[in-house]
């Protein structure tokens, strides 16, 4: 029994060591293995930031990721030191290298700069010719439910709320909704 359990322990313990590492036979030397791992870094780098110059749908940041997913595997030819080394090293890289790029991007002439504010854009033509609320005029067409209508500054477009009106009658603005101002016949 004791012999069984001294077996059993020698298993647990040789499961427990990790099994040696064999080196990868390409016939290189470590120093050549390390520099080649930086090149693919270097390269995956070159084509990150390559990506923000070039419209590609993505294409060469999915090469750059690529080529980082590499140099950490063909680092760990090397050893498990330069492996982790290269694991931690090539996220930190491309998230530098993602910084200055986004910076950049943000002065850079390929994005608009102009700012648009709230009155930027679509003006009514009642503003501009001083229509408001409660303002009153008189129609010039027949309002069917739509016509035309003459206030103090000039004629507009209007649609009429409720019954429909006739050349002549007068009108009040109930309501500016858009493009359109709505009157009420009185």
């Amino acid at each position: 029994m004791i012999a069984w359990l001294m077996g059993l322990a020698a298993q647990a313990q040789a499961a427990a060591e990790p099994a040696p590492v064999a080196p990868a036979d390409d016939g290189l030397d470590l120093i050549a293995r390390l520099g080649i791992a930086t090149g693919l870094l270097a390269i995956a780098l070159i084509l990150l930031v390559l990506e923000f110059f070039v419209v590609s749908g993505g294409l060469i940041g999915a090469l750059a990721v690529c080529a980082g997913i590499a140099a950490i595997f063909y680092a760990f030819t090397v050893g498990p030191a330069a492996g982790w080394a290269f694991m931690v090293a090539t996220p930190i890289l491309a998230v530098l290298v993602l910084n200055w790029g986004l910076r950049r991007l943000q002065r850079s002439k390929l994005v608009v700069q102009a700012t648009v504010s709230g009155d930027a854009g679509y003006r009514h033509r009642a503003h501009e010719i001083g229509i408001a609320m409660g303002a009153r005029g008189v129609l010039v067409t027949d309002a069917f439910p739509t016509g035309r209508a003459r206030f103090a500054g000039g004629e507009i477009d209007v649609a009429v709320r409720g019954a429909t009106a006739g050349k002549g009658a007068e009108v009040e603005v109930i309501a500016i909704e858009g493009p359109t101002v709505f009157v009420s016949a009185r």
